[in-house]
């Protein structure tokens, strides 16, 4: 991480210098006036994944003229029968980080304990981490990413996507939907969660192809991995149950048969998956919005959004090259804007629009920046369990598999649902006599191919507070600061959780044990909320009816309720959709009907 060289550091310091020139007027660019572009169009939507994806489809559907800025590349899955398109956990290259100095997932046990991968100069590759830099202090490392975006994170170290799908790329396709109760601790009274179970979660999984692990799938050595959390979670007297996974279980079952590369089956996800067995928004929702008109420009890097003098907004751009190069900038003047950049991105750009004053109507809206929390992530540890891993000992089938439930209430249904909310009706609640006492824990399994007798577990909890993003002038910079206690509720939860485990599956011959490790997140929600910066419909206070939108983890309360986020990032994304063309004022600002 110390090794830049020459050439590299000479560009980070003329990048560096160029970003923080600052915007005089809405267009002025200085550095760049020879190469500046100015286009017209009727909607921008920054960011490609679960919430940017789900906006650009509903505005092709509505026959709106909508170009997506994407600021990584196009990984398309051109050969299934190789590790061509994604780098690989095993020897992890170029691909792995997004300009970065090495790979986002060191420290992180997903990959090798050892990853001593130098990337330089570095690459536009998949996999975004920013990175604690406390800790990095503390070691006395740089910050190994270029940060061209001057976003800085300290207490918390945040892994996401880039690239055309966003987060959809890397996740686990863990397509998971909370509970009432959860839920209505976390949301506004607003947000009606039985028109979210009704209407809004199945609209994103009719677009989504999911389904849990079929039983032919789980009973291979594969996902030996699976069936014994699912045993631990049982023999402790947890509800366990299979988690629905946005995966072509065909594609795995070719795995299995050696016709695709092995990807998901022996634990390589975070990358992506070169079998193409995902389901990433790329897919699907973009895919579909591309068939019908919608223009979708990777390496297009938004650095600052203005009002237009003449109604609107200009989004400036960097388009940049692999190596984060910029190779011209441009100018988008719109109407229309939907952040969709996930937490960090969108939350940054309207931190950083209100402190330079590019965005004048942001200056009494003073929840800009509120809210942001990690949704409650911590990671653990289970040891000196049965054996986890295939009978090569290369890998456990993925990219997850069961979650185990410790919440207060038990809810129950009939028909034979194994995921609450996807199928049934509950015809019960009961107090859980088994619950912490202290917060909600979901308990999964992440494939990890380096434990042969244990399982890497994501706890989600219920955060207990949230942080803010803050602007520093000096530096042109957007800031994250989280306290060092701030995940002790849930940490000590999960504690509680795992030792019922440990202690329900000691037999013998076997103790097994555990360890719990924060702070970090994959999940990064907040910073634009809903109830407070927003409107429960993702309009921007300032810019009410006016045409700047949020329609991402930003929007979210800090927590998706003790769930992974992704499902419902796409379908309050589809709420919001759906309520905001229903109020006529795209055809108001478009002047025609819509």
């Amino acid at each position: 991480m110390s090794n830049f060289s020459s050439q590299s550091r000479r560009r980070f310091i003329r990048n560096a210098a160029l970003f923080s020139a600052g915007l005089a007027t809405p267009l002025l660019r200085v550095p760049f006036a020879r190469t500046q572009e100015t286009q017209m169009v009727e909607a921008v939507v920054i960011g490609s994944g679960f919430g940017g994806a789900v906006a650009a489809l509903r505005l092709a559907e509505a026959g709106i003229n909508t170009v997506v800025l994407e600021k990584g590349r196009r990984w398309p899955v051109t050969n299934p029968q190789a590790n061509e398109t994604f780098s690989t956990f095993r020897a992890p290259d170029r691909r792995s980080g997004w300009l970065r100095f090495n790979s986002p997932v060191v420290g992180f046990g997903f990959g090798d304990a050892v990853d001593n991968l130098t990337i330089n100069p570095p690459y536009a590759g998949v996999f975004e981490g920013f990175d604690n830099l406390d800790l990095l202090d503390f070691l006395g490392f740089p910050d190994p990413r270029l940060n061209l975006e001057k976003v800085n994170i300290r207490g918390v170290a945040i892994l996401t996507g880039a690239g055309v799908g966003g987060g959809s790329l890397v996740y686990n396709a863990i397509l998971y939907q909370p509970n009432e109760q959860n839920f209505r601790r976390i949301f506004p009274q607003g947000v009606d969660y039985g028109e979210m179970a009704q209407t809004y979660y199945p609209r994103v999984l009719s677009v989504i192809p999911s389904g849990a692990t079929p039983p032919d799938i789980l009973n291979t050595n594969w996902y030996r991995g699976t069936r014994v959390m699912l045993e631990q979670g049982r023999a402790a007297g947890y509800r366990s149950f299979l988690v629905n996974l946005g995966i072509e279980w065909d594609k795995v079952r070719d795995e299995i048969n050696g016709t695709r590369v092995p990807s998901a089956i022996i634990g390589e996800t975070w990358h992506g998956l070169n079998s193409d067995a995902k389901t990433s928004v790329d897919k699907n929702y973009l895919a579909m919005a591309e068939a019908l008109g919608t223009t979708i420009l990777p390496q297009h890097m938004v650095m600052d959004i203005a009002d237009n003098p003449g109604g609107g907004f200009q989004v400036m751009v960097n388009e940049i090259d692999d190596n984060g190069n910029t190779v011209r900038t441009k100018t988008f003047i719109s109407r229309l804007v939907f952040l969709g950049a996930g937490s960090v991105g969108s939350s940054a750009m309207l931190v950083r629009a209100k402190g330079k004053n590019t965005l004048a109507n942001l200056s009494a809206n003073n929840l800009i920046g509120a809210g942001w929390g990690g949704n409650g992530d911590h990671l653990g540890l289970l040891f000196g369990l049965p054996s986890t891993s295939n009978s090569n000992n290369n890998g456990q089938g993925g990219p997850a598999g069961a979650v185990l439930q410790d919440f207060p209430f038990v809810e129950e249904f009939d028909g034979v649902s194994l995921a609450p909310g996807h199928q049934g009706t509950p015809v019960l609640t009961r107090p859980n006599p088994l619950y912490n006492g202290i917060n909600p824990v979901s308990l999964m399994n992440l494939a990890q191919w380096t434990n042969n007798n244990g399982l890497l577990g994501l706890g989600i909890g219920l955060p207990t507070e949230t942080v803010p993003f803050t602007y520093n002038a000096a530096d042109d910079s957007v800031n994250l600061r989280v306290p060092d206690n701030s995940n002790s509720a849930y940490v000590k939860a999960m504690y509680r959780m795992t030792n019922r485990l440990n202690l329900r599956n000691t037999s013998l011959s076997r103790r097994p044990s555990s360890t719990v490790a924060a702070p970090s997140t994959a999940h990064p929600l907040g910073g634009a909320v809903m109830g407070m910066a927003c409107d429960l419909d993702g309009r921007v206070l300032g810019y009410q009816s006016q045409g700047l939108y949020v329609v991402d983890g930003a929007l979210i309360p800090g927590s998706t309720a003790a769930c992974n986020p992704a499902l419902t990032i796409a379908a309050i994304a589809e709420r919001s959709m759906e309520k905001i063309r229903q109020s006529g004022e795209w055809s108001a600002l478009l002047g025609r009907a819509i």
